[in-house]
């Protein structure tokens, strides 16, 4: 019998929830909203970056106790998976709505995130992997 992959976790509001370990790879919606005392992230996000599904919803909002390096891993994370969906879409041809949707406290928008708006048209300046990547 073969066991039905788990596409899905929701721990909103979890009271306990300190520490997230690492997710599983074929995750594709992951809820942590309202986690109030989520501090640290394990990288959790590494074994879902090395597939090729492009669509995925990562949600930590009022997650406000998250420290600096979970923030860092879920922004590199959402860099990641911005320069994915450009190569798709560049590949395709095509544009792919609702591919992805990550959200995480702060006010900043991080720095890899280049963009343009006219009117209703966002029109991102793409990176080369090697150009987005630190030295």
């Amino acid at each position: 019998m073969r066991q039905k992959r788990n596409t899905s976790l929701d721990l909103k509001n979890c009271k306990n929830l300190i520490y997230l370990p690492t997710l599983p790879p074929n995750l594709e919606f992951f809820n942590a909203y309202g986690c109030k005392r989520l501090e640290k992230v394990a990288n959790p996000l590494s074994h879902c970056m090395m597939t090729e599904q492009i669509r995925s919803s990562f949600f930590f909002t009022n997650c406000n106790n998250l420290d600096q390096d979970a923030r860092d891993v879920i922004s590199s994370y959402a860099q990641w998976k911005c320069h994915r969906l450009a190569l798709e879409c560049y590949d395709d041809r095509s544009v792919v709505s609702g591919a992805f949707n990550i959200c995480y406290p702060g006010f900043e928008v991080p720095l890899w995130f280049h963009h343009e708006a006219v009117g209703s048209v966002l029109e991102p300046r793409l990176q080369t992997l090697q150009e987005s990547l630190p030295d």
